[in-house]
């Protein structure tokens, strides 16, 4: 079972968090010859995701339920969290940049809908 694995699972999705937060605010090496600014949103979109999933791994780990109430306060943590990064890209020598933002915000939502959705099934044992 998850239980047992619990505190790993949190040191883990804490150790993410934090090397998440070196990598969004180190600054940015020089651009190679070719851009992928689309591999960027979708690396965005990515962290935040397996940011959002590795957390409600962590709380299901710990046999707790994930109603809509913590689902709303994760995602406005995440989400804020996402934005703040994005504007304190600047004290890095980095760029803020909506896109990114909405790549963050995105992974946050769609990773939230999928934990929810699987969330019911392992309540009803559908799953």
């Amino acid at each position: 079972r998850l239980v047992r694995w619990s505190r790993v699972l949190h040191v883990g999705w804490i150790a993410y968090w934090i090397a998440l937060t070196f990598l969004l605010h180190t600054p940015k090496p020089p651009k190679p010859p070719i851009s992928f600014s689309q591999k960027g949103l979708v690396v965005h979109f990515t962290t935040f995701a397996l940011l959002t999933a590795g957390c409600a791994l962590v709380h299901r780990s710990r046999d707790r339920l994930w109603g809509r109430g913590w689902a709303l306060v994760w995602s406005l943590v995440f989400i804020t969290y996402g934005a703040a990064s994005e504007l304190a890209q600047p004290l890095t020598g980095r760029h803020p940049d909506p896109a990114d933002f909405a790549a963050n915000a995105s992974g946050v939502l769609v990773a939230m809908a999928i934990v929810m959705g699987l969330g019911r099934r392992w309540r009803t044992g559908n799953g």
